[in-house]
């Protein structure tokens, strides 16, 4: 079994390179570390969108839309 590093290259390729000790030396450790508590990180939520972020943004969007609609209709009745 290969453990996948950051830049998902196996950790026997980077073996080979004599170079990195210490890289292979933090892969061994997180391949026998204990996975209890952990999830992949596609599925931890780095933050938690507030009630006032998401009006922000719904106001953002309201705003550029409006301001498209109005720009095509001046264009429109300019031709």
């Amino acid at each position: 079994m290969t453990t996948a590093i950051a830049a998902h290259e196996p950790v026997d390729k980077d073996a080979d390179d004599g170079h990195d000790d210490v890289l292979l030396a933090v892969a061994k450790m997180n391949a026998t570390a204990c996975r209890g508590d952990t999830a992949p990180v596609e599925l931890k939520s780095l933050w938690q969108l507030t009630e006032e972020e998401i009006v922000r943004a719904v106001t953002a969007v309201i705003f550029v839309v409006l301001v498209a609609v109005i720009g095509v209709g001046v264009i429109m009745a300019m031709g």
